[in-house]
């Protein structure tokens, strides 16, 4: 299956986030004047890019013997590739599923690199958005993660929305990715207490509005990707029929340039 756009008329973020929701895997392919550039996916994820800049980095990962070593090279370099990509305003992408993995990208093989997972999409689009603040927080003491359960709304990572978490006497400021209906996961350079409740605030990007709600901290983690997990408990339904349509938007953009993954549940 072949599908394919215009920059100008779907911005890549929208592809990505299109994939993602879709669980898609398969190459995305784009072309805007003299950068090229290729992001690989599996099961919506990401699971490494490339370009004319950047290729060098893909093949040093992709010849890495050491696990966590690989990890990050391909980290850097999937980053690279990604702010290139999405700073693209004209340009052309072509997204090819595969039933299989790749073989090889740029002439560089991806069995080593299939073979050390995928990214966490949400969290590299996460990266690129705070890059311009680079003093380091303070860290955070780790709560205990809750235990699993399962989750009773879709999440459509990689959504990525800046937030105002209001708590007894102070305002968190951060991002939410993983958003849905019933949730989402915020990140910010100082996490909420787990288990507090807070008042949430936060606009949908276009003409969607502004969504206020209050929410339950159901768990954080202050580890390499550093969180709280937030579960919606009270949210007017002006509110929520905003965030329905917005998340809606994502649907349509996959009916509409991607054939349905029989894969997805």
């Amino acid at each position: 299956m072949l599908v394919s756009g215009e920059i100008e008329n779907v911005p890549l973020l929208d592809v990505l986030q299109v994939v993602a929701y879709s669980k898609q895997t398969g190459v995305l392919t784009i072309e805007g004047g003299e950068i090229q550039g290729a992001l690989v996916f599996e099961g919506g994820a990401l699971v490494c890019g490339e370009s004319t800049s950047t290729r060098a980095l893909l093949a040093r990962a992709a010849s890495e013997k050491e696990p966590r070593t690989q990890i990050a090279l391909r980290r850097v370099g999937t980053l690279a590739v990604l702010t290139e990509l999405l700073g693209l305003r004209s340009g052309s992408f072509r997204f090819q599923r595969t039933k299989a993995r790749l073989p090889e990208l740029a002439s560089i093989p991806l069995g080593p690199i299939y073979d050390g997972g995928t990214l966490d999409t949400g969290e590299l689009l996460l990266i690129l958005a705070t890059a311009v603040d680079k003093v380091p927080a303070p860290a955070e003491k780790a709560s205990a993660p809750a235990a699993p359960r399962e989750r009773s709304y879709p999440r459509y990572a990689p959504t990525l929305i800046p937030v105002s978490l209001a708590l007894e006497s102070s305002a968190v400021e951060g991002h939410l990715t993983n958003l849905s209906e019933g949730g989402a996961l915020f990140h910010g350079e100082t996490l909420p207490p787990g288990g507090s409740l807070v008042a949430v605030r936060f606009t949908l990007p276009g003409d969607h509005g502004e969504v206020i709600c209050r929410a339950r901290v159901a768990w954080t983690r202050a580890d390499g990707r550093s969180g709280a997990g937030l579960d919606f408990v009270e949210i007017t339904h002006e509110g929520r029929g905003r965030l329905a349509s917005y998340l809606a938007r994502y649907q349509r953009l996959a009916d509409e340039y991607l054939e349905p993954n029989p894969t997805r549940s």
